[in-house]
């Protein structure tokens, strides 16, 4: 979650933006307000990220007891998965705000049953690490699928754009 955090906070404020944009027709403005969003609140991400994965162990010992910190992998398996997450950006909320929500329903249902599947097929040789690997699979896997349709059917890209970072912050 805490990756994922500042896109939680970026997907409370835009829905509006992006049905207003959208009815106006303001496609190149919605665009380039979602890529910024998603390039803005990446960075934070992959610093919480690149945090878990050098001290993932320690943390969750500070945080939960000594017995958590062998859980170190699965939330680094966990954290890969929600930065597809943040680097898609709002795809979904612009397929939902644009009247695609049920192209998203079948998306999230079919991703659901390839997480559930994967994880029933995993769990037996890797334990807690493949239910996690299945998790950030099937993520990654709904995130590019959203995003393609998000692109397919309202002509907008919503994924962070690493070539934004120096406009986003006023350096030349």
């Amino acid at each position: 979650s805490l990756v994922a955090m500042p896109l939680l906070i970026i997907n409370a404020v835009v829905p509006p933006l992006i049905s207003e944009m959208y009815a106006h027709g303001n496609i190149v403005g919605l665009e380039r307000a979602l890529r910024s969003t998603a390039t803005f609140v990446l960075l934070p991400a992959i610093l919480a990220t690149g945090l878990f994965s050098v001290a993932g162990g320690p943390i969750l010992g500070i945080m939960f007891g000594d017995y958590y910190q062998s859980g170190w992998v699965i939330l680094v398996i966990l954290s890969i998965g929600q930065l597809a997450n943040v680097w898609s950006g709002s795809c979904g909320l612009t397929l939902m705000m644009t009247g695609h929500q049920v192209t998203m329903m079948a998306i999230t249902l079919l991703s659901g049953l390839l997480s559930v599947t994967g994880a029933c097929w995993l769990v037996r040789d890797y334990a807690g690490d493949g239910v996690a690997m299945a998790a950030a699979i099937s993520m990654v896997i709904h995130n590019i699928v959203v995003l393609l349709y998000a692109k397919k059917r309202t002509g907008v890209w919503t994924h962070a754009n690493p070539f934004m970072i120096k406009s986003l912050f006023g350096i030349k």
